[in-house]
This record gives C-alpha cells, sequence and structure tokens, in this order.
C-alpha cells in the first residue's frame, strides 16, 4: 500500500503570501487554489509551513522572560507612584502640604515607565535577533 504525503495545515501562498490553512481532506491533496489569488499552488514545492505563534520556541527563553519580569515590576511601579499622585493631590485639595506625596508620584511614574521601556527593549532584542536568524537561514536555504 502505498503512503500519501501529508501537507502543512497552514502556510503562506507563495504568489499572494496570504495564510491559508487546509481542510482536513485537502492535506492529502498536492494541489489546491489559493482563495485570495484564484491561482494554483503546488503544495509538493512548499519550503516550510508557517510558524504558529503559539508553539514557537524561542531561543533565550530566559532573557524574554526577565524582559516580561521587567516591564511587570515597571507595571507596578508607575501604578504606585500613580496612587501616590492622586493621593498627594487630594491631601492638596483638603489644604495640607502633600509636596513629598506629589514628588514621590511623579518619580514612581517615571521610574516605572523606564522599567517597562527596559523590559520591552530586552523583549525587542530577542525578536531582532530571531528574526536576523531566519532570514540568515531563508538566504542560506536559497544559494
Amino acid at each position: 500500500m502505498e503512503k500519501q504525503q501529508m501537507f502543512p495545515k497552514e502556510f503562506k501562498c507563495p504568489f499572494c503570501g496570504v495564510v491559508l490553512e487546509l481542510e482536513n481532506d485537502e492535506t492529502l491533496a498536492p494541489q489546491i487554489y489559493c482563495a485570495s489569488c484564484q491561482k494554483e499552488i503546488n503544495l509538493v514545492d512548499l519550503e516550510e509551513p508557517v510558524e504558529s505563534n503559539v508553539n514557537i520556541k524561542h531561543r533565550f527563553e530566559t532573557l524574554l522572560t526577565t524582559g516580561k519580569i521587567t516591564s511587570f515590576i515597571g507595571w507596578i511601579i508607575s501604578g504606585i507612584g500613580l496612587l501616590a499622585l492622586l493621593a498627594g493631590l487630594l491631601y492638596l485639595a483638603q489644604g495640607d502640604s502633600a509636596t513629598v506625596t506629589l514628588i514621590s508620584g511623579v518619580v514612581g511614574i517615571i521610574t516605572g515607565i523606564m522599567w517597562i521601556a527596559i523590559g520591552q527593549s530586552i523583549s525587542c532584542f530577542v525578536a531582532i535577533e530571531e528574526n536576523t536568524r531566519k532570514t540568515a537561514n531563508l538566504l542560506a536555504k536559497k544559494k
């Protein structure tokens, strides 16, 4: 009995770039038509399936986790700074001296924003590395 080749469930159309998803009965068919550009696609010639964003194996998991934790801490610091700023404004409205509370609130918000920026920068650097690696791999395959 001849074994039939199974094709990926998701892939990009090589003509228009639209991500297509095959139905169960289409995964055995060697050719289909793109729903967007209506051109015939030979599934045997596809280089690789589209990566799903859900199960991507990152190369720098620890660095990504550090970036997320740093951003999270930044949001907490900003939230506390905002609460301190609001408390300072409330004290000021009541006629009390609130200079220290207001300054603490502003400093807390600025510090939190800096932590968020650092965390997102770490995540951005990892994304740049992943994109550069994927591009280099694709260019190496074309040679």
